[in-house]
């Protein structure tokens, strides 16, 4: 598995509040309510200020889930509470028991 990139290591997920569809970027508290701050990557450089609760996504902290700083095999981020499956693969050897 690939490491995230520094950029990628804060980043969150959760629930948006009013669409309950999953939402990415970073978390921000604001008096006593949570919200996700997703940019889209092209405004990650210089933003106003008075521009950003355009940006606020007021979330379900019960569904705020930390990147672990991996990805799985199809390139996705792996977030805590995701569950993951791992394949393996098993030979058994059949023993015959020998009559005397």
């Amino acid at each position: 598995m690939k490491k995230v990139n520094r950029k990628e290591l804060f980043t969150v997920r959760a629930k948006a509040l009013d669409t309950n569809e999953w939402v990415y970027g970073n978390a921000v508290f604001i008096g006593g309510k949570a919200y996700i701050l997703s940019l889209p990557p092209q405004k990650t450089k210089k933003i106003a200020l008075s521009a950003l609760n355009e940006y606020l996504i007021e979330i379900d902290t019960d569904t705020l889930d930390r990147n672990i700083g991996e990805f799985d095999l199809n390139g996705t981020m792996i977030f805590e509470n995701d569950i993951i499956s791992e394949k393996t693969t098993v030979s058994y050897t059949h023993l015959r028991a020998h009559e005397t």
